[in-house]
């Protein structure tokens, strides 16, 4: 299971707004989502994120490792795999 670890608001704050999809965000906006929203998770090697048929409202970023997305279509037999990789140096966001 994912545990949540408390990191320097200020080095996510600067990562996030390197991110193309926070471009139009005010810095104000950008303060706000972090302080109310962001919540730093660790999960485990093959730690399922989420899984086929769970509803999540969530939007996850990758700061370090990678993630496999998988998903079955039984009737078809297709199984497509989908590889993203982002990768930061989560050490330098404890600092």
């Amino acid at each position: 299971m994912s545990k949540i670890i408390n990191v320097n608001n200020a080095k996510i704050f600067d990562f996030m707004k390197r991110l193309n999809f926070f471009e139009h965000f005010t810095d104000i906006e950008l303060r706000q989502i972090l302080n109310q929203h962001v919540q730093i998770h660790v999960y485990e090697n093959n730690e399922y994120i989420v899984k086929i048929g769970e509803m999540t409202i969530s939007f996850y970023i990758i700061l370090s490792g990678s993630v496999i997305i998988v998903r079955e279509k039984i009737k078809d037999k297709i199984i497509q795999l989908i590889g993203f990789i982002k990768r930061m140096n989560a050490e330098t966001l404890n600092e």
